[in-house]
């Protein structure tokens, strides 16, 4: 608690009050918080006291962008104690930061995830989820989607690392409050078939990606008439079927194998000792995955969508894997294909 004794002597008028502004004032020019955030974060109670600190300076606008990176900096490399009490007490304040201060954060989360160990960026992504847990107006899930979609990108994450970020991303549609749900999650969908089409390294957790989201919409019932039919009930097969007219998916994701085989062609006359099960140079995923991943894919597709496989594309991934097959295993993935899809 704070004492405050008015002077004595001189005009009543001059006498000096304790005002809300005065302290924050007080608070900045004395580096308060610098000094509080040097120790004790490792008990819950003391971080109580520094979260209404917090609070009264946030409320009073005083809390600068020097002091976002104090307390930032007040978690780094430490404790698994400290780390969860600075990243509670985030969670909690981020809520009442302004625009400005919440990209400031994101910043700080962006720089540290580049020399994060695995488990720093593991706490780090529990974090970034976190904040878009209880979000109504959908402005923080936005803003945490796009973060995770960019720390997911970066070329140094490894694979289980980028599919908890990934994991995390579609938590947060799945549990999303925002208005336009459906539309919010066909934008992403978007976004992926965009990467599909740009991005060599990015084709297979662009095609989970896609699959994970059409997979939380519903599945029709089994003897659903159009009569029946809400029109405000948007099945599976009703989003693969709008994605398949306006990108020709089954299509695209057919000519990406094929392009992907050629290439492999190339590659196996240069490294005639690689082996298709193991993970090459410079990718995520072996052969076998790669090639595995592409037709669950488009299996997913004909099935929930409800689609035919039409000739040109049937005849495409049959030449690709049977005929044209680089390893033996690629014609075992073609014939066990397409015994599942006639089954």
């Amino acid at each position: 608690s704070v004492s405050y004794y008015t002077h004595r002597h001189g005009n009543p008028e001059e006498e000096e009050w304790l005002t809300a502004e005065r302290m924050a004032e007080w608070i900045q020019q004395n580096n308060i918080l610098s000094i509080v955030l040097r120790d004790s974060l490792h008990q819950p109670q003391y971080v109580e006291k520094l979260e209404k600190i917090l609070r009264f300076v946030i409320k009073e606008k005083a809390l600068t962008l020097q002091d976002l990176d104090n307390i930032w900096a007040a978690q780094a490399g430490k404790h698994e104690a400290i780390v969860k009490n600075v990243h509670d007490l985030l969670a909690k304040l981020a809520w009442d930061f302004s625009p400005e201060q919440l990209d400031h954060l994101f910043d700080c989360f962006k720089a540290s995830w580049t020399n994060a160990s695995k488990k720093q960026r593991e706490k780090l992504l529990e974090l970034i989820r976190r904040l878009a847990e209880d979000d109504k107006d959908g402005v923080m899930a936005h803003k945490v989607l796009n973060l995770l979609w960019n720390l997911a990108h970066s070329d140094d994450v490894p694979v289980d690392i980028m599919d908890l970020a990934l994991s995390a991303h579609i938590k947060i549609l799945d549990y999303s409050c925002s208005q336009d749900r459906d539309t919010q999650k066909i934008q992403w969908i978007d976004r992926f078939i965009e990467e599909l089409r740009t991005n060599d390294k990015w084709v297979i957790p662009a095609l989970k990606q896609i699959r994970e989201i059409c997979s939380l919409f519903g599945e029709a019932p089994q003897n659903l008439s159009q009569t029946q039919r809400s029109p405000h009930v948007f099945y599976r097969h009703d989003l693969i079927n709008q994605l398949q007219h306006n990108h020709a998916l089954v299509t695209l994701v057919a000519e990406n194998l094929a392009t992907y085989m050629e290439s492999m062609r190339l590659y196996a006359r240069d490294h005639e000792d690689y082996d298709p099960q193991t993970v090459r140079l410079g990718s995520r995923y072996s052969h076998v995955q790669e090639v595995q991943e592409r037709l669950n894919f488009l299996r997913f597709l004909l099935k929930d969508g409800q689609l035919w496989l039409c000739a040109p594309q049937a005849k495409q991934i049959w030449k690709c894997l049977a005929e044209n097959a680089v390893y033996l295993c690629d014609r075992e993935a073609c014939f066990k294909w397409y015994s599942k899809l006639m089954g």
